[in-house]
């Protein structure tokens, strides 16, 4: 069981690293609500990110955080310095998987 120490100092680990990952203030916008980290058991490493809807994958491979389609929706109306928004001509184009 996690005290209340290590929850805050997750919750800290976690808003770092979407502020590195996709800068600021992505990682406080997410804190800022009731979250719940599934951790891996043997790890101890953060797998997941939950407020209520998923909000964050982390990449097996490198730990990397992926904003899930709830998380992008909580970051959508912060001014992102990194962000690159696609107009309505090239939407079909990245809807097939192409790259903008």
């Amino acid at each position: 069981m996690h005290s209340s120490y290590d929850n805050r100092i997750l919750l800290r680990k976690v808003a770092y690293l979407l502020d590195f990952m996709y800068g600021p203030p992505v990682g406080s916008t997410i804190v800022a609500h009731p979250l719940r980290i599934s951790l891996s058991s043997k790890t101890k490493r953060p797998k997941a990110v939950y407020s209520g809807d998923f909000l964050v994958a982390v990449r097996r491979k490198d730990g990397y955080f992926l904003l899930e389609r709830h998380g992008l929706n909580l970051i959508s109306t912060v001014k992102l310095s990194k962000a690159v928004v696609v107009d309505d001509v090239a939407k079909p184009f990245v809807m097939e998987g192409k790259d903008v």
